[in-house]
């Protein structure tokens, strides 16, 4: 089979420099004075993990750390995290922490390990070609940890140590609420490692979330990548991105199979967005017949039964299950818009684009939006920012009522 990759056409993968020291005469932006960057700092053990405990200590806010490409080890992973799992390292909520080749460890992988327990804040992991080992004793914990763990990003790839004995320990025990994108390129996988990544996406519970799977540079074979093809098709309605190149020498005829692997993401892709769509429309004529009214009538015109009977053909693809979920939020005052707006909208407010027209439209960085236009960025829509808060709180809401994936088996 040809190396093949596949990534969804609406999302954008170009390289985003950031420059953190601004230049004088110029102001930072405000995003950038929550972001620790040491990367390529040359930074050396225990000191170099002070350097950095002393930056975050300096800034009330953080939330992003980059220190990749220094020389922590384990030593500065388990005095830097263990500052980290400590009130006033609580106290800063990282959402993102990158520390790639850092000469890390099972020791310091521990120490991580540790932070990740129960952390609802950190987002995003990227630890990648550091000197970790498939030690069982290492791998279960850190599982364990992350299971428990609010992170939707994981990169743990360039570990050729790993191999199939870390898969073998790893995704059987993998069962995140919130891992959206697994990296799991160049860790040395053959088809040993197929069974286990098999049952994992065929498995709705344990990977309903995961959107992103990445496994390039590994030597799964043709036949392993053709049972991988093989559990979407016939198991899995969530993934939408498949990253495998460079897993096979031999140029075998797979334009077939290769095809049939793309029409299979596109079609995890759209029945996703149908259910989305649908879930969206049913909410507002849901309130309208299931919000009970202040004043009910001693006769009610219908049973309840019929109504959610009748709204359940306004949404065919949910199952359900998740038709349920739409009809408990929408007939709960609790779950009512507030009437007037927050006092405070800039903790929420949108991330425009500075590439796209409407940013200047909002007056740049650092300016008031005209008048007309919501302080969060958006006026009957999002103005195609970066980050549009009403975007997030929609996909936060159906993520809660669990119509985020198409469930085949149990829709009417």
């Amino acid at each position: 089979m040809k190396n093949v990759y596949y990534r969804n056409p609406g999302a954008t993968s170009a390289p985003v420099t950031h420059n953190f020291i601004p230049s004088a005469g110029k102001k930072m932006m405000l995003s950038s004075r929550t972001i620790v960057d040491r990367s390529n700092s040359s930074l050396y053990s225990v000191q170099g993990a002070h350097d950095i405990i002393q930056l975050i200590k300096d800034q009330s806010n953080v939330s992003k750390l980059f220190i990749s490409h220094n020389f922590l080890g384990d030593d500065g992973c388990e005095v830097l995290f263990g500052f980290l799992c400590s009130d006033i390292g609580r106290s800063r909520r990282i959402t993102e922490v990158k520390l790639a080749k850092n000469g890390i460890g099972n020791r310091g992988l521990l120490a991580i390990t540790k932070y990740l327990r129960d952390n609802r804040t950190l987002r995003e992991l990227y630890i990648p070609a550091n000197d970790f080992t498939p030690d069982p004793a290492v791998i279960g914990p850190f599982t364990a940890a992350l299971n428990t763990s609010h992170v939707a990003k994981l990169n743990i790839g360039s570990h050729l140590t790993l191999s199939d004995a870390f898969i073998e320990h790893f995704i059987p025990s993998l069962a995140s609420n919130h891992l959206s994108e697994l990296q799991l390129s160049n860790l040395g996988l053959t088809y040993a490692c197929i069974p286990h990544l098999v049952a994992y996406l065929k498995d709705r519970l344990r990977s309903r979330r995961l959107r992103v799977l990445m496994l390039n540079a590994n030597n799964l074979g043709s036949e392993g990548l053709a049972d991988l093809v093989t559990a979407i098709g016939t198991g899995n309605w969530s993934l939408a991105e498949l990253e495998i190149f460079s897993n096979t020498t031999h140029e075998v005829s797979s334009a077939e199979q290769t095809q049939n692997l793309k029409q299979l993401l596109q079609r995890n892709r759209h029945y996703r967005r149908m259910v989305e769509k649908e879930a969206l429309g049913l909410i507002r004529p849901s309130r309208a017949l299931l919000l009970p009214p202040h004043d009910p009538p001693s006769n009610p015109y219908l049973p309840t039964e019929i109504y959610l009977h009748i709204l359940s053909f306004l949404a065919p693809a949910l199952s359900p299950a998740q038709q349920l979920n739409v009809f408990s939020y929408a007939s709960s005052y609790t779950t009512l818009p507030a009437l007037l707006p927050p006092l405070f909208p800039l903790q929420t407010a949108c991330v425009p684009d500075p590439s796209n027209s409407s940013f200047d439209m909002l007056g740049g960085p650092g300016r008031s939006p005209p008048a007309g236009r919501h302080s969060s960025g958006c006026m009957d829509g999002c103005v195609k920012g970066i980050v549009c808060q009403r975007e997030v709180r929609r996909e936060h809401w159906l993520t809660a009522v669990a119509c985020d994936v198409y469930e085949l088996e149990y829709t009417t």
